[in-house]
């Protein structure tokens, strides 16, 4: 792994596991009464929509870091199609004429990949169940950002298996401080960090 994916992956995983420490640190405040119910749910939903947050923009950074710098990534097979010298200039040309990018749900990475990179390498490397998983956490994320029907309704087809208030404004915040499994005790928040932790670990090494 060369150093500018090594140190790219790097920040990426400090900045998630500080998230994580946090939201272990939010528990046992909150099994010592020093938080409300009101108040962990807040937090879970900050914490979520940030880990998000984090994980979109180290795509983002590996896919421009990529694009300007053949060596950038340690596969061989994993080149620009396009010759672009700034990462300001790639930045545009991947906007357009829109202000932002969407790069989850995943498969809209994916499809973009394949107009800059051979075949569309890595990112064309993560599985569709993968992609699926990603495509949860996406959902999961917009039902706390945007709090429309349409995203709740969403939401409630990922939790109706698990016994939650459905009519809880916090339903995504119940959801992920739900254990999902007991031995070793997980959240599902700890679920998806450690999925969007191992996919960036293949978009790296891949």
């Amino acid at each position: 792994m060369n150093n500018l994916s090594l140190n790219l992956y790097t920040s990426f995983c400090r900045q998630v596991d500080a998230l994580e420490k946090t939201r272990v640190k939010s528990d046992i405040l909150f099994s010592k009464k020093y938080l409300a119910h009101k108040d962990i749910n807040i937090i879970y939903s900050g914490l979520f929509i940030e880990l998000v947050t984090i994980f979109e923009r180290f795509i983002e950074d590996l896919f421009i870091q990529i694009a300007t710098n053949d060596n950038a990534h340690p596969a061989a097979n994993v080149k620009s199609k396009i010759q672009v010298k700034t990462k300001k200039t790639c930045s545009g040309i991947i906007k357009g004429d829109k202000l932002y990018v969407d790069w989850l749900p995943f498969d809209k990475t994916q499809k973009r990949a394949l107009h800059f990179f051979s075949v569309g390498r890595p990112f064309s490397l993560i599985s569709n169940l993968d992609a699926n998983k990603l495509a949860q956490i996406s959902t999961i994320r917009n039902s706390i950002a945007h709090k429309s029907p349409h995203s709740r309704q969403k939401l409630e087809k990922i939790t109706k298996s698990i016994n939650l208030k459905t009519q809880s404004p916090y339903l995504a915040s119940l959801y992920l401080r739900h254990i999902y499994r007991s031995n070793p005790s997980q959240t599902y928040f700890e679920m998806h960090y450690l999925i969007i932790k191992s996919i960036a670990h293949q978009l790296i090494i891949k």
